[in-house]
């Protein structure tokens, strides 16, 4: 990720594609980390959700929220993080990370040198 704009559209961010052969149930654990940076307005606010976009569901989402900071915007890293169970072999699931922002921003490499860092989803699979 380059660096995605955030703003009152709805912009998917990351995302991953696992695909599951074998004959048993697999657990994953699915985290993403989207470092962001706001603009200072009135009330910015940005949401984040971890969606199944093979299953259609949301599985987690954060909100952050701020008062206009005398001008000096707003800064953050979002957390998000599930466990599911697959249990059909041959299945393939995507996750995305999807945001939205109130006032204009950007997710990902931050400019300024406030947070040099990355978008990053992370799927592991775990033993059950």
């Amino acid at each position: 990720v380059t660096g995605v704009t955030l703003s009152s559209t709805s912009a998917d961010i990351i995302f991953a594609t696992i695909s599951c052969t074998a004959g048993e149930a697999i657990r994953l654990r699915v985290t993403a980390k989207i470092p962001f940076i706001l603009n200072s307005g009135s009330f910015p606010q940005v949401t984040f959700t971890l969606s199944n976009v093979t299953g259609g569901a949301d599985l987690d989402s954060s909100f952050h929220w701020d008062k206009d900071m005398g001008g000096s915007g707003m800064t953050g890293i979002s957390t998000l993080q599930t466990e599911l169970i697959v249990t059909t072999a041959g299945t393939t699931i995507q996750f995305k990370v999807r945001g939205i922002a109130s006032d204009a921003g950007v997710a990902g490499p931050m400019w300024g040198g406030i947070l040099v860092s990355y978008c990053t989803l992370l799927v592991e699979v775990i033993k059950t």
